[in-house]
């Protein structure tokens, strides 16, 4: 892929907090690390310049073909930076094989999408910026450095944002400040965190639930695990890695192991039989507000995940995916199934609750800078006009 060369930005996990990139130090911006997450270190650090380019260029829809879409539709902010829908949608409503995963606390995942294995945001951003099957952006780098450009607001941004260039303004720029911005989105303020470091009090009812999840009984915690909720436990993989892929049984259409043909996970990637159906571990912080669920977000309630999963796989009665996913050949054995009374149910559910961030919502850090509609009524005062199309 030609976008792959244009940069050659890392993200690296270390083991030693910094707040600052010693290279960087005259001006980063303190980036807050919360004292329960794991430490944080990046080659290039965000710097405050940096960050807010990054917020402008993440909500404006100069990066679509139409101008109809930014980073910030199919990432919202009250979303939980998802999209609310089944499968995303791309410019000219082009529909997406698959779910739109959340961006909060991404600066901590080191396998970006539900199958691909890309490990670096700048790298990942080119998939939707410029991949025309399915179209979603449909960017062409001269399209958008030329709409950048038109802006008068940009050149003075990108000046201060990258004071080394010369012509600040190329795609490499324009990736990395939308990647700063999108490593400031923390979410780290839920009821479970606020009673894991301050002790504040859970209801009994999640407590329960949470011995519940960590149990040997339901096994969440094997593929949920780690303070993000996405991470295995070591005896989960068959190697060690930061995520990990599995076939949870939630399709089994030719009583084969298949999948649908528009989302077969790591298969599609790797050819290999074993891995049909095997998608990355996604997070389970801010459930209420990440809805639907599943890669391909065919799951609309909790209470259906959960009986699947206590089933040991999906069952699909009738339609084109009709199968058992219990009988998946490819199914993880971890995905054994379990039983819970409707009681232990509601505790897990109260569990899984107790991990949403309503402060994430409302950050105005975070908040676009143009003007946003309700019932005819602009909500974000001040804000400039949203780019349309002549």
């Amino acid at each position: 892929m030609q976008w792959l060369s244009i940069f050659n930005t890392t993200v690296i996990l270390g083991c030693t907090k910094s707040n600052r990139a010693p290279q960087e130090q005259s001006s980063s911006v303190e980036f807050e690390i919360p004292e329960h997450f794991p430490d944080l270190d990046l080659e290039h650090w965000p710097t405050e310049d940096r960050i807010e380019l990054g917020r402008w260029i993440f909500y404006d829809q100069r990066l679509s073909v139409d101008g109809t879409r930014s980073c910030g539709v199919c990432h919202e902010q009250e979303k939980a930076f998802s999209d609310g829908l089944v499968r995303g949608l791309g410019a000219q409503n082009t529909p997406l094989p698959l779910n739109s995963l959340s961006l909060f606390n991404v600066a901590w995942r080191t396998e970006l999408t539900w199958n691909h294995r890309i490990e670096e945001l700048e790298t990942h951003m080119l998939i939707p910026l410029f991949n025309y099957n399915p179209i979603e952006m449909g960017m062409t780098e001269d399209l958008i450095l030329d709409r950048i450009r038109e802006e008068d607001r940009y050149q003075p941004m990108f000046e201060a944002a990258f004071p080394t260039f010369e012509n600040p303004i190329t795609i490499a720029n324009t990736l990395q400040a939308i990647a700063d911005f999108t490593r400031t989105l923390i979410s780290s303020r839920s009821p479970y965190d606020q009673w894991l470091t301050k002790g504040e009090p859970l209801s009994i009812e999640a407590l329960r639930g949470e011995a519940l999840f960590f149990s040997e009984r339901t096994k969440c915690g094997h593929c949920h695990g780690g303070i993000f909720f996405d991470q295995p436990t070591e005896a989960a993989l068959s190697e060690p890695n930061r995520h990990g892929y599995f076939n949870t049984g939630q399709y089994n259409i030719d009583d084969e192991g298949g999948y649908p043909p528009t989302a077969m996970g790591l298969f599609e990637t790797t050819g290999l039989p074993e891995d049909m159906g095997r998608f990355r571990v996604p997070t389970l912080r801010n459930l209420s507000y990440t809805y639907p669920w599943l890669h391909d977000g065919t799951q609309l309630s909790l209470e259906a995940v959960i009986d699947a999963y206590a089933r040991g796989g999906r069952l699909i009665e009738s339609g084109p995916f009709r199968g058992d996913g219990q009988t998946n050949p490819f199914k993880s054995p971890l995905i054994s199934g379990f039983e819970l009374s409707d009681s232990e149910k509601n505790d897990l559910i109260a569990f899984l609750l107790s991990l949403n961030d309503p402060y994430l919502l409302e950050d105005e850090a975070f908040q676009t800078p143009f003007c946003q509609l309700r019932e005819g009524e602009i909500i974000n005062e001040p804000c400039v006009d949203q780019f349309e199309l002549e």
